[in-house]
């Protein structure tokens, strides 16, 4: 029977414990495992505390820190977004709310001759549409360059009682 090694080296460590050299490294560095003295590491001592953590949970062994594959993440996680339709393009999302914008003041403009053919209540009621319009389209400006620069947009415009 072979007596057990005290000292091993990295790459005789990292066999026993089925990693490589480098996961090795990260253990080190992540205070899992013991450091080496001179480039040999106790070999009891890390191979209890390997296995000791590994039974209780699986080690986390991290990646470095990888800009370009944390920026390459980020754009696969956007492109999921936007096949899930959870993201919009902005040019996209700006032209749907100009739309629903029009569709609102053409409604809005319809609206006198849908409620009385009469000539002077129509008029009369044209100039109450044509004041709520011109308010709205405005505040849809407002609302559509506060958008486009980034701004937050407020809350609901304090209505007059005309």
């Amino acid at each position: 029977m072979s007596a057990i090694p005290e000292y091993v080296g990295a790459s005789d460590l990292a066999s026993f414990l089925k990693i490589t050299p480098r996961q090795l490294q990260k253990l080190v560095a992540q205070g899992v495992l013991p450091k080496s003295s001179r480039g040999k590491y106790p070999f009891r001592e890390c191979a209890q505390e390997y296995y000791g953590r590994k039974a209780g949970r699986e080690l986390e062994l991290r990646p470095d820190s990888d800009p370009l594959r944390e920026t390459r993440q980020r754009e696969i996680q956007q492109r999921i977004a936007i096949r899930d339709r959870t993201l919009i393009n902005f040019d996209e999302a700006l032209a749907a709310l100009e739309t629903i914008c029009g569709l609102f003041l053409a409604a809005i403009s319809g609206l006198p001759a849908q409620i009385t053919r009469e000539h002077g209540e129509r008029t009369r009621i044209e100039g109450i549409c044509d004041a709520v319009r011109r308010r709205l389209s405005k505040r849809f400006a407002e609302v559509m360059e506060a958008v486009r620069a980034g701004k937050p947009v407020g809350g609901a415009e304090r209505e007059d009682d005309a």
